[in-house]
């Protein structure tokens, strides 16, 4: 009987412990993406979604961007898409890249 109680109070404490594993991957990878200087002319809508300010219609305003004007020649560029101001471009320096 004792083992039986065991086993159900560590199992009560392992479940708890992968859960709190797996949150901390999910979290390495959402700073590794915070981190990560995105390409303005390769990438994906999500991708930009993951740039403050940035939502589905920047993103694909951005996409069209750079299919109608041969991609994005400088990180200024952007203020050419509507929604995309000053202070949004000051925020995103270091964030993206056009290489």
């Amino acid at each position: 009987m004792k083992w039986f109680i065991w086993g159900v109070v560590m199992l009560g404490l392992i479940a708890p412990l992968q859960t709190l594993a797996s949150t901390k991957d999910v979290s390495k990878e959402k700073v590794a993406m915070e981190k990560a200087v995105i390409n303005l002319n390769t990438a994906s809508a999500k991708q930009l979604m993951s740039l403050p300010g940035i939502g589905k219609k920047k993103a694909e305003a951005i996409i069209q961007y750079r299919d109608s004007n041969g991609g994005f020649h400088s990180i200024d560029d952007l203020i050419k898409i509507q929604g995309v101001g000053k202070k949004s471009l000051q925020a995103l320096r270091g964030k993206v890249s056009v290489n």
